[in-house]
């Protein structure tokens, strides 16, 4: 499954687009060219696939629920391609587009929502001490955080009963040398 940001896919595509407008080219020929560079963007994260059934049958029920870190549940493909499995976050590697010939199924907008913050977690909280903290405190299980990238102070934690809790980080005080530590 592919783990990269969908913002990654076309971060170098929007850097050349922005560079031919600002030498003078209309925007869909800056576009035009863009696309025809084959040479940009061309790699993604992946992590592969594992069958639910190859871990021991105490582990399923934590797996497809999406509570063991470093795992994303996946339900079976209605096609048959592959089984209900769970997506190994804690293997990576980089594929080069050019590999790949289709794109046979992705996932919906909340389903991605998800797999960042299986991504985040496995990432950012290594230890899930402070988010079993959090979701043993207040009774409920996180499905999402979000950081308020105007002013970094605000955090805004998604719970499963859809209600959002806002936290809000106070300023620093100033260094006695008249400074703001960040």
């Amino acid at each position: 499954m592919v783990t990269s940001h969908d913002c990654h896919h076309d971060k170098e595509w929007n850097t050349r687009r922005r560079k031919l407008i600002r030498e003078g080219l209309a925007e869909d020929e800056a576009e035009r060219i863009a696309e025809s560079d084959d040479t940009l963007d061309r790699h993604f994260h992946a992590s592969p696939l594992v069958p639910v059934s190859d871990f021991p049958a105490d582990e399923h029920g934590n797996l497809r629920a999406g509570r063991v870190v470093g795992y994303f549940p996946v339900p079976a493909c209605p096609d048959g391609a592959f089984p209900e499995s769970v997506v190994d976050l804690t293997y990576r590697c980089t594929i080069d587009k050019r590999a790949i010939s289709n794109r046979r199924w992705c996932l919906n907008a909340a389903s991605r929502d998800k797999l960042r913050y299986a991504i985040a977690r496995f990432d950012s909280f290594r230890s899930l001490d402070v988010g079993e903290k959090i979701e043993a405190a207040i009774g409920r299980t996180i499905t999402d955080v979000a950081v308020d990238t105007s002013n970094r102070l605000a955090v805004a934690i998604s719970l499963d009963d859809g209600s959002v809790l806002h936290l809000v980080q106070p300023p620093g005080e100033p260094d006695p040398s008249g400074r703001t530590a960040i």
